[in-house]
């Protein structure tokens, strides 16, 4: 979930158990909020750690349910103002509320599909069960009028309201991605793969919106759809914006477009190269990272090459992969990883 969100979520919190006066209800709106955004203090790791280790480092320890009363003492103590006589009594009040909403963010972050460690330093692995897309604009709406309504009429009894709003539309992306999921199941049947791991992730733009992905042994078959729409979609081009090129992808369920990904190259000279290229200690933290990696393009000969990988998990039709990575091989014969590469060959599959 983007922080923006998450200090909103914050807010609501703050606002919603507060008296409901005008002073108190901002207070606590203000302090909320900034207790929520902190889990996501956590990207300073970027600017002192190589790339995959902050890839997979994010939304670690900030965002550990384990040490939650840990961040929720110290962020009460810091909104308790500790230089002022009556500390003590409202550290009592700060902490809880910084307990509650360091829980939302967890809990918010948890629901999308990067994955978040919530039970780190005790299981390391991420977990994920993703039902709303990392930026929602109705997710943020519901309550971000909540908030509004609540500081405007000074009633608490409306944040409270846009919370149980919020939850309910939680349960409806529940259902889509359950229905998702069928679709994904259907179509492994289909290809004769009943047993195939099916796997469905939100979309941008809509909460029908969702990508569904049949993992195949060795394939990947992916399609988008949206869950009510009748009538196919025109493809849009590539000079047309990015949110009609991404819209343009999600067809009805009566009307998917199925397409196969292999995990490596089909062709057994390309493919020993690429997973000689997957292998190097160097990409580790790249196959700690992916979910559900693949080759993307290769590019070369046998003495000078270039593998691109990048995870299904975050493509969108019609922009690059925000987490496409190159694995090159120079003259020396030495691996090395490289980011934002160019690609001057198509994969070798097509």
């Amino acid at each position: 979930m983007d922080t923006l969100t998450h200090a909103i979520s914050g807010a609501v919190i703050g606002a919603a158990t507060g008296r409901s006066n005008a002073a108190e209800m901002r207070h606590r709106a203000l302090w909320g909020a900034l207790f929520a955004a902190f889990p996501d203090s956590d990207i300073v790791m970027a600017l002192f750690t190589d790339h995959f280790t902050y890839l997979n480092e994010h939304r670690g320890l900030t965002h550990s349910l384990v040490l939650l009363p840990v961040w929720a003492a110290i962020l009460g103590w810091i909104g308790a103002a500790p230089w002022r006589p009556e500390w003590r009594a409202r550290w009592r009040d700060m902490a809880l509320l910084a307990a509650t909403v360091l829980a939302a963010h967890i809990l918010g972050d948890l629901i999308t599909s990067y994955g978040t460690k919530v039970f780190t330093p005790f299981y390391d692995a991420p977990l994920a069960f993703p039902i709303t897309f990392i930026i929602d604009p109705v997710f943020t709406a519901i309550l971000l009028v909540g908030l509004v309504a609540a500081l405007w009429k000074k009633r608490a009894a409306y944040a409270a309201a846009s919370g149980v709003v919020l939850a309910a539309y939680l349960v409806l992306q529940v259902f889509a991605q359950q229905w998702a999921t069928e679709i994904g199941r259907q179509h492994a049947a289909a290809i004769g793969a009943e047993s195939a791991p099916v796997v469905v992730f939100p979309q941008p733009l809509s909460p029908f919106n969702w990508k569904v992905v049949v993992v195949e042994s060795g394939n990947y078959h992916r399609a988008y759809v949206n869950l009510l729409e009748d009538e196919p979609r025109e493809r849009a081009g590539r000079d047309e914006n990015l949110l009609r090129r991404i819209a343009s992808a999600y067809q009805p369920v009566h009307a998917l477009q199925w397409k196969t990904y292999p995990r490596f190259p089909r062709d057994a000279e390309y493919r020993d190269v690429a997973y000689t290229a997957w292998s190097q200690d160097g990409f580790a933290g790249f196959r700690t990272f992916a979910l559900l990696p693949y080759v993307t393009n290769m590019r070369g000969d046998e003495r000078n090459v270039c593998v691109w990988f990048t995870d299904l998990r975050f493509t969108l039709q019609g922009m690059d992969s925000p987490f496409e990575y190159a694995m090159c091989r120079g003259l020396d014969g030495q691996w090395r990883m490289e980011m934002n590469k160019e690609k001057q060959a198509k994969r070798p599959d097509e």
